[in-house]
């Protein structure tokens, strides 16, 4: 994301998304009554003689938004036309795309300003193997959590060791074809270091890979890879890995009886008191309860949304999907 013109004055954000998370961070934001403008393709009907045609042009627009849809990595804010450089009127379906300046105005908060601020850091991707000798599953880390592909090893001594090195083989062609920054191949067991020897012997991916050794395989072992901090000590600004953080020492917190609260309703009492120093929303409550995150910023607080595609973000949302540090202990 590139942030080109911060005008709060006047309450307009210019920015530019560079990709599908980009767009999708967008769609989060806007809400309607929301004013987006920019350039933007439109069908123009013109007349000629007895014909009649229409012709898409790249025009400039300014639309107030009635709709957001974001599918398929396409993002639409479709309403009312404002303004335009055709005179045109009526309705349109403003489509923001990778590349493409948009202006966005609206009554900011500051934590919408922060999430695109967060995505202007660019977040290396991290491509993830948990293994053992029966199967391995690969994620890719950026801002959210993807799986990508699972491959299935052969056991059973009929197979031997051509199975072995098949199934190695495979999980290395797959790693070569990945564009990333790091792969951390975690796994029990010692499938996983035998794959660390030939990835040595071929030294093409030898200076990527870092070695975890994690107690599961599958989705479990991807959690334990999270939990654990191995993305957060390559990649310290990586966003999912520090959510995971926030919410671990939230809920060691909780387990000492410390300075902190759960839930919609004692969150919204802390805030009101002005007790509350940190809050983490899930971001399926923020649209809903942005009376509870306008109240913490006026006293102070910092806000940061968890986003509830990763175990954390489950387990914060399982908790009502509000939580809270204190500045102080408070009776509710």
């Amino acid at each position: 994301m590139k942030l080109l013109k911060k005008d709060l004055k006047h309450n307009v954000l210019t920015v530019v998304p560079e990709n599908a998370d980009d767009l999708w961070i967008i769609s989060e934001i806007l809400q309607k009554g929301d004013m987006v403008s920019g350039r933007t393709q439109r069908s123009i009907k013109t007349e000629r003689s007895d014909t009649r045609t229409a012709v898409r042009r790249n025009i400039f627009a300014k639309v107030s938004v009635e709709k957001v849809d974001f599918e398929g990595g396409q993002l639409r804010a479709a309403g009312k036309i404002l303004e335009c450089s055709e005179g045109e009127r009526g309705w349109h379906a403003f489509e923001i795309m990778p590349g493409q300046p948009v202006s966005i105005e609206r009554e900011w908060k500051k934590y919408e300003i922060q999430r695109l601020e967060d995505a202007k850091v660019k977040h290396p991707k991290i491509l993830v193997c948990v293994m053992d000798d029966s199967e391995a599953d690969f994620y890719m880390v950026t801002e959210k959590l993807q799986h990508l592909a699972s491959f299935r090893g052969v056991t059973g001594k009929a197979y031997g060791q051509e199975g072995r090195e098949k199934y190695y083989a495979e999980i290395l062609n797959y790693m070569k074809e990945k564009d990333c920054f790091r792969i951390i191949l975690a796994g029990p067991g010692f499938a996983k270091e035998e794959l660390v020897k030939m990835i040595k012997d071929g030294r093409e991916l030898a200076g990527k890979v870092v070695v975890d050794g994690i107690a599961h395989a599958g989705e479990a072992g991807m959690k334990e890879v999270l939990r654990r901090g191995t993305i957060e000590k390559i990649v310290k600004s990586s966003s999912i890995a520090l959510q995971t953080r926030l919410v671990e020492e939230f809920f060691a917190g909780l387990s000492r009886d410390g300075k902190v609260v759960y839930g919609r309703d004692d969150v919204r009492k802390a805030s009101e008191a002005g007790a509350v120093a940190m809050l983490l929303v899930s971001d399926r409550m923020v649209r809903e309860n942005e009376g509870i995150l306008k109240s913490a910023e006026n006293t102070g607080a910092e806000v940061r949304i968890i986003y509830s595609n990763h175990e954390a973000g489950e387990r914060l949302l399982a908790l009502g999907g509000f939580g809270a540090f204190l500045r102080y202990k408070i009776e509710l």
